[in-house]
């Protein structure tokens, strides 16, 4: 028990420097959103505030009438402890990050703002790693705490970029843990849940249940979650038009393979429905955790994803590590592309967070191409991705 308190001390410790001195931009809309919520009592119509500003405004000059493309709890979770403390908060350090990102670093308060802007996805995945670690065997607790502990992909994405998406893995790997026994109705409200802050979760209703009958109450159980959520928002001409269909759903459908002039096969879809059918023929082929990370790696691997996606399969991933040996070593594998990958994308979320002005991207397409590179990394991604799911076969 020592050596594992203190493994959770020393992640705490890295969280915590995280949080305090790295800025990422990203931090600005999800958080400007939360104080239109919290401090000036827009809870239903923030989504068309920007909108309404009169075009001079500096807000509508520096930001989009679309910056606020996510369901409501995306910003309602932040909302919440911004306005029950406000008053610990520096408001004109906050401004001066909404307004003039670069002169945040002359204010002193800045770390302190860091800190209390991602705190609340701290709370979050301190009480989600509890639940979790309650669930592991006592022999393998060490294991999942180590790799909790020194999650790349969650150290990244929360307490690098300050982005909520740690929640949504949180939320899936909950729901798929309470349905390692039978399918439970709490665990398609969970999805519910997580696909009010993105929608992505709710392809993941149709894997719970071991019959027709029982799939169709589930998907009906989270998607009447989910309409719950967004309901009082169907009225705002800002969240129908920018939040309600994901601006990146495209995404899915972008890997094809062309049938005509105007028809193709998605490969998303197609991987899609053949894990659909499995599911529905052979339910116990994986256990309903192998069946979410099933659909998720396939996401990942024919889609252009952001970095910070990842981190909805990553707490998963921790979870099979401990349970399936025969999927370390392939994960490790994704792990390492995960890590290239990152190190590949624009500097601003690798090396520009530390105030290193180096693109890796540009250094070695100078060399070799770099999208010939970034796509042969992708192609062993989806390799080993194939592999991976082939490993969480049940026994």
């Amino acid at each position: 028990m020592k050596r594992i308190l203190i493994i959770i001390f020393i992640g705490l410790v890295i969280r915590i420097l995280l949080m305090l001195f790295i800025i990422h931009p990203d931090i600005r809309g999800h958080n400007l959103a939360a104080y239109l919520i919290s401090q000036k009592g827009e809870v239903f119509s923030f989504y068309d505030y920007i909108g309404k500003l009169p075009r001079n405004n500096h807000w509508a000059e520096m930001y989009h009438d679309g910056l606020f493309i996510y369901p409501p709890l995306a910003y309602l979770t932040l909302a919440a402890p911004m306005g029950i403390f406000g008053s610990l908060y520096p408001w004109p350090a906050f401004l001066t990050l909404v307004n003039e990102t670069g002169l945040l670093k002359l204010d002193p308060a800045w770390p302190w703002l860091m800190f209390l802007l991602k705190l609340p996805l701290l709370i979050i995945e301190i009480a989600g790693f509890i639940w979790l670690y309650k669930k592991i065997n006592s022999q393998k607790r060490a294991l999942f705490t180590v790799l909790w502990s020194f999650n790349i992909v969650i150290l990244f994405s929360a307490y690098m970029m300050g982005q909520f998406d740690l929640v949504i893995g949180i939320l899936i790997a909950i729901s798929a843990v309470l349905s390692t026994q039978k399918p439970s109705f709490l665990s398609a409200v969970l999805l519910g849940i997580a696909a009010g802050f993105k929608p992505f979760p709710l392809f993941l209703l149709p894997f719970l249940g071991t019959n027709a009958g029982q799939k169709i109450k589930y998907v009906m159980i989270g998607l009447f979650t989910y309409g719950l959520i967004i309901a009082p928002y169907m009225g705002s001409a800002g969240f129908r038009h920018f939040a309600l269909v994901a601006t990146q759903s495209d995404k899915l459908t972008y890997a094809k393979i062309l049938l005509s002039g105007s028809q193709y096969l998605s490969l998303f879809w197609v991987g899609f429905a053949i894990l659909l059918w499995l599911n529905y023929q052979k339910f116990k082929l994986f256990p309903v955790w192998g069946w979410f990370v099933s659909v998720l790696l396939l996401f990942y691997s024919v889609t252009h994803w952001h970095p910070q996606w990842f981190t909805w399969v990553s707490v998963l991933l921790v979870w099979t590590v401990v349970h399936k040996k025969t999927a370390r070593f392939p994960i490790a594998m994704l792990m390492i592309s995960f890590f290239a990958i990152l190190m590949l994308f624009e500097p601003s979320l690798n090396f520009g967070m530390f105030n290193i002005n180096f693109d890796l991207f540009t250094w070695i397409n100078l060399r070799f191409p770099g999208d010939e590179l970034v796509s042969m990394i992708r192609a062993g991604f989806l390799a080993t991705s194939l592999i991976t799911i082939l490993s969480l076969k049940e026994a």
